[in-house]
């Protein structure tokens, strides 16, 4: 029995469907994927550009991702790639960049240096030396402050950097 070319077996269509499906599908994530590359590039520049010294958390990227709840932002956002691009381009630039381990940055007054334990739901930070920030703010001076302790500047020094 010979099949007419005009015939087409329901499977081999079906396959051919899948395969342009499949082929469609990988051309929207690789576009995905050159546009977080291209992110990534660009706000790694403009960090080295504007900043002589650069730290960013020490954090378990790893063992974040493996929230499942969280898996998914975390991936998403490419915190390594972005340290990782960051790093090499102050590397060039001779600018200071680095990790510090972030361990009690939120908590630690950056003004008077007294722990204060806060909550993770509480986002302002209120020491009783009369500080009052953001408690993202005042983690990421606390982080600074580490990381330019390892080099023996102070913050106002690294800013003329």
């Amino acid at each position: 029995m010979e099949y007419s070319p005009c015939c087409v077996n329901f499977t081999t269509l079906i396959k051919a469907q899948r395969r342009k499906r499949r082929k469609v599908i990988a051309h929207i994530h690789e576009r995905i994927r050159f546009r977080r590359n291209n992110f990534a590039h660009q706000l790694s520049h403009k960090l080295v550009t504007l900043y002589g010294a650069i730290y960013f958390e020490q954090l378990n990227v790893g063992g974040m991702v493996r929230n499942h709840r969280l898996a998914k932002s975390i991936s998403d956002a490419a915190w390594d790639q972005l340290i990782r691009f960051t790093s090499y381009k102050a590397a060039e630039a001779g600018r200071l960049c680095g990790r510090v381990d972030a361990r009690g940055t939120s908590q630690e007054c950056s003004a008077c240096g007294t722990i204060v334990q806060k909550g993770l739901s509480q986002r302002v930070y209120d020491c009783s030396c009369g500080l009052v920030l953001g408690r993202d703010h005042n983690a990421a001076i606390n982080i600074l402050a580490r990381g330019l302790a390892g080099v023996s500047l102070r913050a106002k020094e690294a800013a003329s950097f």
